[in-house]
Order: C-alpha cells, then sequence, then structure tokens
C-alpha cells in the first residue's frame, strides 16, 4: 500500500516539474523535514504525553527511547488565473507509525491533504472554499517552519485545520480580516445518529490581525477565536477557543514570540465542561546569516474536566495538572532552505491530588530542507 503511494508522489513531482515549464502561474514548493531524539521519563511519570517528542507514545516511569522520526514529505501546488482565480494543495506523505506530526496520519495512512481549495477575490477580499489552515497562534503545521523542533503544549488546544469556507480582507496595510465556517473543530465529517461531531450547526472563527515594520521582518499581533460543536451528539454547551499572538522583531536578530489561549469543550454525561489554559514565550536571537540560537518557556494548566465524573482535569493532556517547559537551542542554516536543528527541553508536571511531581527531559535534532 505505501509503494502506491510513494509511486503517486513521484509521478505527481515528475508530472508537475514537466508543467511548469510550459504553464504560467504555477507555483511548486514543499519540504522534507526528519528529526531524531531521546526522552527519559523519571521515576515519577503520569503516564500522559508530556515531553518534546510526543511522536514516541506516553511515558511511562523510567522510560528511555532514541528514535529517527520522518516527520513529513511535503508537496505543495497552487495554480494561479491572473489575480482572480487559485487553486492550491499541499499533498503530505507520511507515518504516524514513522513518527510524523501530523494529527490526521494513523498507523496505516500514508497520505494526507493538509490543504486544498479554491480562492477567488472579490473586490478587496478573497474568498477560499475547502480544507485551509486554521489561523491561529504562532505555531506553523509544518515543524520546519517553527522556532523550535518540538511543538509547545499551547499547541495541542489549538485546531490546526478546517474544511468550510473562509474569507480574507486586508483592510489597509496595516490591518487584516479573517473570518471562517467549518465543520467542527475536529474537522470531520458527521455522521453518527444524532449529530455526530457537530451536527446541523457547523463551526465558525476569526483572526483580527494588526502588522507593521519591514516585509522581510513583518511584526504582528493578533485575536483570534473558535467556536461550535465539538464532541458527539452535544449541542447544548458549546466548545470555544480564545488565542492572543504576538511576532515581534524587537531588532533585525532578535525575535520575540509571545501567545496566550483558553480552551474549554463542552461536558460528556455527568462529567464538568473540560477547561484548559497555557502560554508561551519564545525568544530567538540571529548571530549571524547562518546561526541562531532561542530559548522557550511554556505552561499549561488542565485542570477541570471529564478524565472522572468528579471532574477531575485531564482532558488535554491525560492528568489534572500543570506543567511547565524551557527549551534551549541552536539552528545552523546549511545552505538556502536547509537547516540543522539540536534542542533539550525538560518538562515539569505538578499533577493534583497525592501524585508525585515529575521530570520529563529531551533532547532533540532536525534535519529539514524547504523548496
Amino acid at each position: 500500500m505505501k509503494w502506491r503511494y510513494l509511486i503517486l508522489a513521484l509521478f505527481a513531482v515528475g508530472f508537475v516539474s514537466t508543467t511548469a515549464q510550459a504553464e504560467e502561474g504555477l507555483e511548486l514548493g514543499g519540504n522534507v523535514t526528519t528529526f531524531f531524539g531521546w526522552q527519559k521519563n523519571d521515576s515519577n511519570a503520569l503516564g500522559t504525553t508530556v515531553g518534546g517528542i510526543p511522536e514516541r507514545g506516553v511515558g511511562t516511569a523510567n522510560r528511555d527511547t532514541f528514535n529517527f522520526y520522518l516527520d513529513e514529505v511535503e508537496l505543495s501546488i497552487q495554480k494561479s488565473w491572473g489575480d482572480k482565480v487559485r487553486i492550491r494543495a499541499d499533498l503530505d506523505f507520511g507515518s504516524a507509525a514513522l513518527g510524523s506530526n501530523f494529527s490526521d496520519f494513523a498507523a496505516s495512512t500514508a497520505f494526507v491533504l493538509e490543504q486544498g481549495y479554491i480562492g477567488f477575490n472579490i473586490l478587496d477580499a478573497e474568498i477560499i472554499v475547502g480544507r485551509f489552515n486554521i489561523p491561529m497562534g504562532v505555531c506553523y503545521v509544518d515543524r520546519l517552519n517553527n522556532v523550535t523542533i518540538s511543538y509547545p503544549m499551547i499547541y495541542s488546544l489549538l485546531p490546526t485545520n478546517g474544511t468550510g469556507i473562509k474569507l480574507f480582507w486586508a483592510v489597509n496595510d496595516s490591518f487584516d480580516m479573517q473570518i471562517y465556517i467549518d465543520n467542527n473543530i475536529a474537522d470531520t465529517v458527521s455522521t453518527a445518529a444524532g449529530g455526530g461531531n457537530g451536527g446541523v450547526i457547523p463551526s465558525g472563527g476569526f483572526r483580527l490581525g494588526y502588522s507593521w515594520g519591514d516585509e522581510d521582518h513583518r511584526n504582528s499581533l493578533g485575536l483570534s477565536g473558535h467556536a461550535g460543536g465539538q464532541l458527539p451528539s452535544l449541542m447544548k454547551h458549546i466548545t470555544f477557543i480564545g488565542d492572543i499572538d504576538l511576532t515581534w522583531y524587537i531588532t533585525d536578530q532578535f525575535l520575540l514570540q509571545a501567545e496566550g489561549a483558553y480552551r474549554q469543550d463542552n461536558k460528556v454525561g455527568a462529567g464538568k465542561n473540560n477547561k484548559a489554559y497555557a502560554g508561551l514565550l519564545t525568544l530567538d536571537y540571529s548571530i549571524n546569516d547562518a546561526w541562531d540560537v532561542y530559548l522557550s518557556y511554556g505552561y499549561i494548566h488542565d485542570w477541570e474536566g471529564n478524565l472522572s465524573a468528579g471532574g477531575a482535569g485531564g482532558f488535554y493532556t491525560g492528568a489534572d495538572q500543570q506543567v511547565h517547559s524551557g527549551t534551549i537551542g541552536v539552528g545552523y542554516d546549511i545552505a538556502e532552505g536547509a537547516k540543522f536543528r539540536l534542542e533539550y527541553r525538560a518538562d515539569y508536571q505538578l499533577p493534583a491530588g497525592a501524585a508525585s511531581n515529575a521530570f520529563t527531559h529531551s533532547a532533540l535534532g532536525s534535519f529539514s530542507y524547504a523548496f
């Protein structure tokens, strides 16, 4: 089965490469991202996926692992006809069994359509219909576009993709607005009796953005939200997420990113509503054109929810707990589009109740190439 997808990928690359020579308005791109890492859980580990490498599974007491991971092989195709109509498809190849990060990858799945949409312009706005990346937070779905190798804990609270319709309107050079309607926050089609995920009422979201600065070092401040049905057959209490994000080039060499988010999912049975909030602060300093160093701090409080009928938290992280995360790393640009990174991350878990506090240590390296 995986050979079939490999042949498809090779055919697609060959086809679009040949076609690009004759087609105007055709843009090709993509990336190959791999990483490797060691992760160690101490004797008090809670059996959750907290840590820099959640792809290796839950962290039981004294678990010690090292693995190589294929994050993704992506091919992006975009075709435009003047400034009125365009289509885009982001084709991702990988497998959860190999450590691919994308949430749609199951152990036996080798292909995911990350994005696939048609866009058209009306007056000063663009409308796209299909599957698209959700505009929320400072982190990207594609790992190589982020400052750190590991995804911060706040990323687990946010939707990554939606299937529906989105409007983007650049009000002026500084202000923009995005409004969208999609199936639901889980990005699934409602098929179950009684409504499935979301039922008859779709979800909706927005992002209000303000940007300033030079084109090569564009700063941005965003306020975003998403609300709608999420859990099966439950429409009385909506799921909602609020997020504020900042990307600020303090100087041409010094980048600061900050983000805060709150999420609440409707209850199941006798349990309470699931609630969590999280924060992120990242600093990245470019030493020169090739080298950069970075620091990052993350926090999440998974404090109430459906893990038990009594309302203990753990819906998002697997335990009623607070987690502090610290990351330090270095990056080196090997060539244009090619980058190598090394990082260390420590996660400190403070569970509620009688459970002991726990440490998880992670050391990661990543090779990536964008074309």
